[in-house]
């Protein structure tokens, strides 16, 4: 068994470009890498997406010849392929055509071509094939994404074309696409066992009860925020606020009433992002693990907010406390 190339793999995310005006995905591209390491040529993987209802989508079973033709030099050329060279096109597909050439190797034939040609009057082309094959990789490559619409993996490269731009918006719209999505946890009066995942999630443990006077958090809460940039947010009324033992919470919203708070931030130094919000008592910061940290002060009138660093946090020479002011007098 012959193992796939990057040239190869390469071969095979254009065909399915030229047959289907989309990107592969990733499930797409490893049923194709598996067929030719198993022994199929590019015709055979061909003949097999030909067969595929989506391919008649794309190229119905009822367009003559001629319009076949005018359809894939639509698709692969473009705007500013010189019109002689369009023709020339058109009419190599009518030969093949006429020869008994299947349509969908002709189609891989086609893009075949257009890779390899050294011919100017294709330059512009080839550059736009090269950039929906860039993006297409970078979609079901780099960022394992697969879709079973064909409408979303053609929209993945439908704005690509010859100018290297248009790569690089295709990328940051896969890469926001494919962003994991936060998760929202509510704690309550009983102790609570919360676990984050990739996204930017969030915690929130306000006040409950019929007078809002009693405290969701709790020093025995098992709190991982997980993977992302997750925010703890705490209604406190009590004295002594202890998150030790919380996990990957990169940021600390505190709102003290009733009593001024200590806060002991967590051990594993995850916590980087601390807020005072709208807090009426004074609330103290405690065993802040990092060196760089920012700190904000939002709707906070007539009381202090102090940070306190562990021995160890600011032994570095870069160092910085970042400082945010916000309807705070």
């Amino acid at each position: 068994m012959a193992l796939i190339t990057t040239e190869g793999r390469n071969e095979l995310t254009t065909l399915f470009i030229a047959m289907f005006k989309a990107a592969p995905g990733a499930t797409n591209l490893s049923t194709m890498v598996q067929a030719v390491e198993s022994g199929s040529t590019l015709a055979d993987v061909a003949a097999t997406l030909a067969a595929k209802p989506e391919f008649s989508s794309v190229y119905p079973g009822f367009l003559t010849g001629q319009e076949f033709a005018d359809r894939v030099v639509a698709n692969l050329l473009t705007n500013g392929t010189p019109v002689a060279a369009k023709q020339f096109a058109t009419t190599w597909i009518l030969g093949q055509l006429n020869a008994g050439t299947s349509r969908s190797v002709i189609l891989a034939n086609a893009v075949q071509a257009l890779r390899a040609t050294a011919n100017a009057n294709y330059t512009e082309a080839q550059a736009q094939l090269t950039n929906k094959v860039a993006v297409a990789n970078y979609y079901a490559i780099t960022k394992e994404q697969s879709s079973t619409s064909l409408t979303a993996l053609q929209d993945v490269i439908k704005n690509v074309t010859n100018d290297a731009a248009t790569v690089t918006a295709a990328q940051n719209s896969i890469d926001a696409a494919a962003a994991p999505t936060g998760q929202s946890f509510s704690l309550t009066t009983t102790t609570d066992a919360v676990t984050g995942g990739a996204g930017d999630d969030t915690i929130n443990a306000p006040l409950a009860g019929t007078a809002g006077t009693t405290m969701t958090f709790s020093a025995t809460d098992q709190i991982n925020g997980g993977a992302g940039h997750d925010t703890l947010y705490i209604e406190s009324n009590i004295a002594a606020v202890n998150l030790a033992l919380a996990k990957s919470v990169e940021a600390v919203n505190i709102s003290a009433s009733t009593n001024a708070a200590t806060v002991t931030l967590p051990t594993d130094k995850s916590a980087v992002a601390l807020t005072n919000s709208g807090s009426t008592q004074n609330v103290t910061f405690t065993g802040q693990a990092s060196g760089a940290a920012t700190l904000a002060m939002v709707g906070v009138t007539n009381n202090t907010t102090e940070l306190g660093y562990t021995a160890t946090a600011l032994a570095g020479t870069a160092d910085s406390l970042g400082l945010t002011l916000n309807a705070t007098t």
